[in-house]
This record gives structure tokens, sequence and C-alpha cells, in this order.
């Protein structure tokens, strides 16, 4: 019985070892995700956290709406990220505006039983929007593919919004045995 006991407090230290380390938004209503001012270690902590990038788990949990421009989605990259949680009755903007076409993605792969790639609670709002202010296509990809095994719970609202017919906002999901 006692090997039972630790081979289940060594799962559960396992699991919470393979999630990465937490970024809080404490922005406010507009800002860069670059700035580190944005960003804390802990819920309404002090900021100056380095900027979310892979491994990280980032969370919303702050009920000021907020419009985060993508700044770090220059051309052409994927941002990776452990994983994504709308909370609190967040409302959250997460927008690319830039001049001329290209594709952007910001990928999920926190495969975590206890932290999915993208959580939205019942209340919370999250927005993925393409501005393209020039010529070309913009393409602005929320992308749960970073693994086979990335989940989702959207409990609350997600959309997709592009604001021309020149910006494309869309969800890439992993399926099978390919990204569709």
């Amino acid at each position: 019985m006692r090997k039972w006991y630790l081979l289940l407090a060594v799962i559960i230290i396992a699991t919470f070892s393979a999630t990465g380390q937490s970024r809080y938004w404490v922005g406010g209503a507009t800002g860069l995700w670059s700035n580190t001012a944005n960003w804390s270690l802990t819920s309404g902590g002090g900021s100056g956290a380095s900027a979310p990038t892979a491994g990280n788990d980032v969370i919303f949990d702050n009920t000021t709406p907020a419009v985060v421009e993508m700044d770090v989605l220059t051309s052409p990259i994927t941002l990776d990220i452990s994983s994504l949680y709308i909370t609190n009755n967040a409302n959250v903007n997460l927008q690319r505006n830039q001049v001329g076409g290209g594709t952007r993605i910001i990928r999920l792969s926190s495969v975590s039983l206890i932290t999915p790639g993208l959580k939205i609670d019942a209340g919370a709002t999250l927005t993925i929007e393409s501005v393209n202010t020039g010529g070309g296509t913009l393409n602005y990809v929320l992308s749960l593919t970073g693994s086979s095994a990335t989940t989702g719970d959207v409990y609350g609202n997600l959309f997709f919004k592009g604001t021309s017919s020149a910006d494309n906002a869309f969800l890439d999901l992993y399926t099978s045995a390919s990204n569709n």
C-alpha cells in the first residue's frame, strides 16, 4: 500500500513540475505582450516578470478588459507557450496589428490533465483579432497543435475576428495524425 502512495505522490509532483512557470497579466486595459511591466509571477502581484515564452502558463484573471498587442509576432513567427487560461470573467483581446500580410501563430502545447492548453471559464471571453493595415493577407492563428495530446476547455466565449477581407483569424486543432 505504501508503494501506491509513493507512486501517486511521484505522479502528482511530476505533473506539477511538467507545467511551466505561470505569467499573470497585470498590464491593465491595454499593453504590449513583450513589456515586462505587464506581467507578474503571481495573480495581482508586482510587475516585472519576463514576457511569456515557451513553457509558460499564461493567465488572464483581471476583470478589467484587456487589449494585448501581440508585438512579439513579427514576420513570420510562432509564439509557443504552454497554456492560455482566461478566468474570473476576464475579457481579453489578443490583437495583432501590422502592415502587410503573413501568418502569425500562438501555439499552445500543454498536455497536463491539470492545465489544458486552452481554458476559458464561464463568463470569460477571449478574442483573437487580426488587424492588417496594408497589403497582403494576414492570417492569425490560435493553435492547439503543440502536441497530439494538447487539449482545451471552453466554457466561456471564444471569438475570431478579422477587421477586413484581408484579415483571417482562426483556430488550428490537432486531429488524427495531421494538423488541420
